[in-house]
């Protein structure tokens, strides 16, 4: 049993794009944008301002993948909330690994 169930969390913040995040072993992965800027993450996934991505494997042995994340300037930036989104680009990762 031991540590059957526990995970440990990490953080990443991206503010510039990066072509080469990569995740091994990870049960979880969420991408949450904080900024003005559309992500695009492996071009596909957009996520706009405020909204987040998550992409999982909890039965199985986790997520092998290289991500690409991409900064997208908008040709008119949404509707900025002052508490809810920053200026400029801001993806906050958070990372979910099993405890073996």
């Amino acid at each position: 049993m031991g540590n059957q169930g526990k995970i440990t969390i990490r953080d990443k913040i991206f503010v510039s794009s990066d072509h080469q995040f990569q995740i091994d072993g990870d049960v979880l992965v969420r991408f949450h944008n904080r900024g003005q800027h559309y992500a695009l993450i492996d071009q596909k996934h957009i996520i706009v301002p405020g909204e987040a991505y998550i992409e999982g494997d909890l039965n199985g042995p986790g997520i092998l993948h290289t991500y690409r994340v991409e900064f997208v300037t908008n040709p008119s930036p949404p509707t900025a909330d002052g508490i809810v989104v920053l200026t400029g680009n801001k993806l906050i990762t958070r990372i979910f690994k099993r405890i073996p």
